[in-house]
C-alpha cells in the first residue's frame, strides 16, 4: 500500500498513510484486514514472514 505523500503540497507520508488507514476503517474494513494488507502481505512478498 502506498500514498501520495511527502511532496511540497501533500502531507508527510506518515500522515497520509494514517489518514488512508483511517478511511479504510471508516468505510468498513476491520483492523485485521488492514493489518493483513499493510503488514502481512508485504512481508510475505518480501520473504520476511
Amino acid at each position: 500500500m502506498t500514498v501520495d505523500g511527502g511532496h511540497a503540497f501533500n502531507p508527510l507520508v506518515a500522515e497520509a498513510f494514517r489518514a488512508f488507514v483511517g478511511q479504510l476503517l471508516y468505510h468498513g474494513m476491520t483492523p485485521e484486514e488492514v493489518k493483513t494488507m499493510a503488514q502481512k502481505v508485504p512481508a510475505r512478498v518480501l520473504g520476511l514472514d
